[in-house]
């Protein structure tokens, strides 16, 4: 048995600093907990842009605008 317990962290949010407390008095609510989830929903654009163009087939519909703009050209 080893001489000292292991630690547990304690369940639930951690210690709120003074500059949330001041802001939720402040603002009679206590946003802390949405803005928490939003935060960790961001993501950079050079992260978002690749899927985003890859979803929405630029490259596909790029190369069709020049054959209808050829084709027009010819015509």
């Amino acid at each position: 048995m080893p001489p000292f317990p292991k630690r547990i962290p304690p369940r639930g949010p951690g210690k709120r600093s003074a500059r949330q407390r001041v802001l939720a008095a402040w603002r009679g609510v206590d946003l802390e907990p949405l803005e928490a989830a939003q935060r960790d929903r961001a993501r950079s654009v050079s992260a978002v842009m690749p899927q985003l163009l890859t979803d929405l087939r630029i490259e596909k519909r790029r190369a069709e605008i020049e054959v209808v703009r050829v084709w027009s050209e010819l015509i």
